[in-house]
């Protein structure tokens, strides 16, 4: 039972790693809130063992608030119009999405609001999980790929889930140094991540859809971008599936001066809006 300390966590994704989470969390006592705007799929449940047939077609959130009760349920995606109101009632924030995006929008904005992170993440047999890294610092957001479609396994998923729920067990005993786990098939391998160097401010490029929309920027997909079409003196927002390719394709822009965006994931952040 967790007494005292750092004890109200949000984990952010509700599948195959954060509904793990959230059960293992809730048995040791500690305040969750979990926030995903997804539903549970049958073709998940060979790696979401949390869910069962019963919980098909329901939103995940909501199923596992009937499993446990005593939890704050968001159900929504994380976004830039409400990361920092949903993350605004904890101690710590825990990934456990399945794409780099979102990733590096709860590294960035835990550092500004002073929030202990905690992430994860898995790839076939291997998987990293770590507390109180920049991931901007360790791995450039450019160079980053979606992770989304990869195949992992169950095993892989409960042992990077456990991880996750160790960091932060250290995190509330008072241990917040940064530090990254590697697992392998069964191995463990510490790694000392880089300090963070700067408030990454770059990320600030990417722009909410509603604002975009709002101010009647010119919107345009990533591959289609057309310079001698697209005038100067109007702002550009940039959009693709999952927001490496638009974030590239902006900062490229704003280097031939040109006031340019980048637009959420549209895939990511559960917006159906094809923007065509």
């Amino acid at each position: 039972m967790v007494r005292g300390g750092l004890n109200r966590v949000l984990v952010v994704g509700a599948g195959a790693l954060g509904s793990n989470i959230v059960r293992e969390l809730i048995k040791e006592g500690f305040v969750v809130g979990v926030a995903d705007g997804d539903f549970v799929e049958e073709r998940n449940l060979s790696i979401q063992r949390v869910y069962d047939y019963k919980d098909v077609g329901k939103k995940k959130v909501k199923a596992l608030k009937e499993m446990f009760g005593n939890l704050n349920v968001y159900d929504t995606f994380i976004n830039l119009d409400n990361v920092r109101d949903i993350m605004g009632g904890y101690d710590i924030v825990v990934d456990a999405t399945d794409n780099m995006w979102s990733k590096f929008l709860l590294s960035i904005y835990s550092l500004r609001e002073g929030k202990d992170f905690v992430f994860g993440g898995l790839r076939g047999n291997e998987g990293l999980a770590g507390k109180n890294v920049c991931l901007m610092c360790n791995l450039p957001y450019e160079d980053s790929e979606s992770c989304a479609e990869t195949f992992t396994t169950l095993d892989t998923a409960l042992n990077v889930a456990n991880l996750e729920v160790e960091m932060v067990r250290r995190i509330s005993r008072g241990d917040r140094e940064s530090e990254i786990l590697y697992y392998d098939s069964g191995e463990i391998l510490s790694f000392r991540p880089l300090p963070c160097s700067d408030k990454h401010e770059d990320f600030d490029i990417f722009i909410s859809r509603q604002k975009a929309e709002d101010r009647g920027y010119i919107i345009v997909h990533a591959d289609e971008v057309d310079i001698g079409s697209i005038p100067i003196d109007k702002p550009i927002a940039v959009y693709c599936e999952y927001g490496i390719k638009s974030f590239k394709v902006s900062k490229k822009l704003r280097e031939m001066g040109y006031e340019s965006y980048a637009l959420e994931p549209v895939k990511i952040c559960g917006y159906t809006h094809s923007y065509s």
